[in-house]
């Protein structure tokens, strides 16, 4: 008898030890107590306008600026709303990491005409709302500085020019 229980002890810890482990991995797979990647961040937004209208639709993108220090691993983005403001996240979590960035702003309609997502089997046309050149954050001209004492209206984006130029 004595030898039974000491199986059923031994197998009873083997699966203690086993719940155990697996409780461990379970809680590294879904994150419980895993690091912040993004680190901290402070609040960005602002209103974006197009030779003095509100841009209403839109991705704001702020790159990393490395060569001004920048080491942020990830862009923040935003959506812009139909009033042109706009408020930064960065991998889901609110605002972007301080430091130098590269601004770019992509901002497209579908024509008004065209209701078929596959457009003559091919995606729509889109007309865009702001130059071209706004596109890419790191041929648009804009910069910004994330940073916690920034004053209203810091990260306003007042974008002048013509409709499909670069």
């Amino acid at each position: 008898m004595c030898s039974d229980s000491n199986e059923n002890g031994t197998m009873l810890g083997w699966r203690l030890a086993l719940v155990c482990v697996y409780s461990v991995q379970l809680s590294l797979v879904s994150g419980c107590g895993s690091e912040d990647l993004v680190g901290p961040t402070v609040p960005v937004e602002g209103q974006v306008t197009f030779n003095g209208n509100a841009v209403t639709t839109g991705t704001m993108i702020f790159l990393p600026d490395v060569s001004k220090g920048n080491t942020a691993q990830y862009e923040s983005r935003a959506p812009i709303d139909e009033s042109g403001h706009y408020r930064l996240k960065t991998q889901g979590k609110d605002g972007a990491p301080p430091g130098a960035y590269f601004v770019g702003i992509a901002s497209w309609k579908r024509p008004p005409e065209v209701d078929d997502p596959n457009f003559n089997g091919f995606p729509p046309p889109n007309i865009p709302l702001v130059p071209l050149k706004y596109n890419r954050p790191k041929s648009s001209g804009l910069t910004a500085e994330a940073r916690a004492d920034a004053p209203a209206g810091e990260y306003d984006f007042k974008l002048e020019g013509k409709l499909g130029t670069r």
